[in-house]
């Protein structure tokens, strides 16, 4: 059998185009779904709490750092030694959130009852004021419904059986009750509105709850601030609680800060008095000490003791050369006759150095005499005499000088040993003097030491650097967070083309029937593909190719059956045999036998229809004949019969075209085929007609169709969309191996393709169970008129 030839189309491994126009068939179910999920999704969003993102953010200050105090080199060139995550942890620590829940008595939550959701309410919106009264630290979960009637409050409590109390006064503060909270200052224009409900839950339990819904993320890798993030249905609700668990951590840290401030105050305050009563005991002790030693300042007396120990020391010093020169001078007096003496060699006497001075001029005056008037002169002997008695004044002067300094000496060396004796007491005064001063120093040091931390301390007390800084307040985006419309409508509309697209490829996937040309192209098929019979939604007489000028989709489409037909056909003879038939029931074969029939009659061809489907006829409704008119059965019992007489013309329009019905239901319709009778009357139709058309049985159900193939030239094979599995393919490829065979797939372009059985019950009176393990479990039930 040679491939088809009428059109080779090269395939593609995926065709995306074919893929789409696929399911693009099934574009209401997609439209469908759509709608509904976006319906969904509407009515989702419309009765979903919008969830709104509050986000703050503070920078943490390093500890460390003081105000008081300018930055160092290092400091300003060091890398942060901020640990974010133990910061993360103690903001999240169970003492700051408790701190949070008690002042924000988050215990409590009250929510607006609404027709399908409830709404939570900010505690600044709420109509009356309410304060939780809960004691004990169990971890619980209450829940209350509270109304505002004529009549006053209103408590319906679910845990005690729905048990009601009713305070006509509009505050439970003045009636003793069990409820674990308190309702006072009513908004009366609030009456009679919707009620509310209490939601209470234990300190941990609030704690632990709050911990999960906030936040914290590290704005960079090397930054140092952290953005607080809380998710709630109430913008103002989620405000006030990152506000308050900023102010609350940073409170928290300026407290630890001032306990530190306030132990150094407390510290220094008790070494204060302390150090106070030592130095009041160090001055007394000093004031005794000097007034002991007759002491003003050590340092005043050791300067005035030492200038005058210097100045007698110099005092003597001085003596003792004048000492000196005064017996150097007697001595040289004692040598000397009539030489001149040493004038102004030091001595501090005046009388003494004139007496030298006129003794020298009396000298010289001596020397000049005697040169000029010798010795026994009486004028050099007059000189002489005054010469010696002014030695002996000045041997008197220099000895009474002499005496005078000796005693001079002593009073000089008696005044310097008692200087001498005061310095030498200065070292051990100032010693012990230094002492004192040494430790008065100290403790004055220590003492002024302490009072400067402690004022240090007061001012840090008083002015302590936060442990953060707000970078920005709680901020609140308007736009949800939750649900967000845009991305949920996406989501529907995703949804939509998924689950109907999803339910199709299933269908696609486990459904094995043929459902386009492509389904036969591509299994092992290897016949020829002669035509595709779009489906006709019409009735039985205009399904009929009844005018041979008509150019109806049905007309066009079996004029390309017959075109290709004839191609079929191995070579031209005066007469052709066409076999039609199909594997299953329900594929419309006898509908195409006719019109291909009248195709061929519409070119003035001599056309026979025989109706050979002896075991459930259907050729005789679509020409509205009996069933059991006389036809091929007849003559396969009695070959000598004249079966001429019995063809209908029931086509006015196609004069060449002629039908012979089965006739009446055989008992043995498989031994009449096989009797030799249809190959007779096969043969007698050829002679007379130029197309000889067989409809047939289905062959997969009955052998019947097998023992006619062999008188055919062609057979053509009727195949349904929808309808015939694709594993019958490999059943026609074994009949091809008999015949020329083409393929039919009928039912194109069907709407109700699953289910569409094309008006055709077959109702054979054999039940034939074909064990292909196709599914099939095929009942001929013989049809009753």
């Amino acid at each position: 059998m040679e491939p088809n030839n009428f059109a080779e189309i090269e395939q593609s491994p995926f065709d995306i185009k074919k893929e789409f126009f696929k399911y693009l068939f099934y574009w209401k179910y997609f439209l469908a779904a759509i709608t509904i999920s976006l319906l969904i999704s509407a009515f989702y969003i419309r009765y979903t709490s919008k969830v709104y993102e509050s986000t703050a953010k503070i920078k943490i200050l390093d500890k460390k750092d003081s105000a008081l105090e300018m930055p160092s080199a290092e400091d300003l060139f060091a890398s942060s030694k901020i640990n974010l995550e133990n910061e993360k942890e103690l903001i999240l620590s169970y003492p700051i959130l408790e701190k949070v829940v008690k002042s924000l008595d988050l215990n409590l939550s009250v929510y607006a009852v609404g027709d399908i959701k409830n709404g939570l309410i900010a505690p600044e919106a709420y109509p009356f004021t309410v304060k939780s009264r809960i004691k004990n630290k169990d971890i619980f979960e209450m829940e209350f419904r509270v109304e505002l009637t004529e009549n006053g409050i209103e408590v319906v409590d679910p845990q005690d059986n729905d048990k009601t109390y009713l305070f006509n006064n509009f505050t439970t503060t003045k009636t003793k009750h069990p409820l674990p909270f308190n309702i006072y200052n009513v908004n009366k224009n609030m009456i009679g509105l919707e009620p509310y409900i209490f939601k209470l839950t234990s300190t941990e339990l609030s704690v632990k709850n709050l911990k999960k819904r906030i936040l914290l993320k590290e704005i960079g890798k090397e930054s140092e601030i952290l953005a607080i993030n809380y998710n709630s249905t109430n913008i103002s609700y989620a405000k006030n609680i990152i506000n308050e668990l900023i102010d609350t951590y940073n409170q928290d840290g300026i407290i630890d800060r001032q306990l530190i401030h306030k132990r150094t105050i407390d510290f220094v305050n008790a070494r204060y008095i302390l150090l106070e009563s030592e130095l009041d005991s160090i001055e007394y002790d000093k004031q005794r000490f000097k007034q002991a030693n007759n002491l003003v300042d050590i340092q005043a007396n050791a300067t005035i003791s030492l200038e005058k120990s210097a100045f007698t020391e110099g005092s003597i010093f001085d003596n003792e050369n004048q000492i000196f020169v005064t017996n150097s001078l007697l001595e040289e007096l004692a040598k000397l006759n009539f030489e001149l003496l040493p004038s102004n060699i030091g001595i501090e006497s005046v009388t003494i150095n004139n007496l030298i001075s006129i003794y020298n001029e009396k000298i010289l005056e001596y020397k000049k005499i005697i040169r000029s008037a010798g010795p026994n002169n009486p004028i050099t002997q007059q000189i002489e005499g005054l010469i010696n008695d002014s030695r002996v004044n000045i041997i008197f002067s220099l000895q009474t000088y002499f005496k005078q300094l000796n005693t001079l000496k002593e009073k000089q060396i008696k005044e310097f040993n008692k200087f001498d004796d005061q310095l030498k007491l200065i070292p051990a005064n100032e010693k012990n003097l230094r002492s004192i001063n040494r430790n008065q120093e100290t403790k004055e040091a220590l003492y002024l030491f302490l009072l400067q931390k402690r004022e240090e301390a007061e001012v840090s007390f008083a002015v302590t650097e936060p442990s953060i800084k707000v970078v920005e307040y709680a901020i609140s985006k308007h736009i949800p967070l939750s649900p967000k419309a845009q991305i949920i409508y996406l989501g529907a509309i995703l949804l939509g083309l998924l689950i109907p697209f999803f339910v199709i490829y299933l269908i696609f996937l486990f459904n094995t029937k043929i459902q386009t040309r492509d389904d036969i192209e591509e299994s092992s098929f290897k016949g020829t593909v002669l035509a595709e019979i779009p489906f006709f939604d019409l009735d039985e007489k205009e399904k009929t190719f009844s005018n041979p000028s008509d150019r109806s989709i049905v007309s066009e489409s079996f004029r390309m059956l017959m075109s290709n037909t004839r191609y079929l056909l191995k070579s031209e003879k005066d007469s052709s045999v066409i076999l039609v038939t199909s594997s299953i029931k329900g594929e419309g074969k006898t509908l195409t036998a006719l019109n291909l029939s009248l195709a061929f009659a519409s070119l003035d061809k001599k056309v026979l229809l025989i109706g050979c489907d002896l075991r459930n006829p259907q050729l005789h409704k679509y020409v509205n004949e009996e069933k059991d008119q006389k036809g091929v059965v007849n003559f396969l019992v009695d070959n000598k019969l004249k079966w001429h007489e019995w063809t209908l013309k029931k086509f006015n329009k196609h004069p060449t075209h002629e039908i012979l019905l089965c006739g009446s239901l055989p008992p043995n319709p498989l031994n009449l085929i096989n009797n030799g009778s249809l190959d007779v009357l096969i043969e007698q139709a050829k002679k007379v007609y130029d197309y000889v058309i067989i409809d047939t049985a289905p062959t997969l159900l009955v052998a019947d169709t097998k023992s006619i193939l062999k008188l055919a030239d062609a057979a053509i094979y009727l195949t349904r969309c929808n309808v015939t599995d694709k594993e019958i393919l490999n059943h026609i490829n074994d009949s091809s191996k008999e015949t020329n065979l083409g393929l039919v797939l009928n039912g194109v372009g069907e709407k109700n393709a699953y289910g569409y059985s094309y008006g055709y019950k077959y109702g054979y009176g054999y039940k034939y169970k074909y064990s292909y393990n196709y599914g099939y479990g095929y009942g001929y039930n013989e049809d009753k008129d």
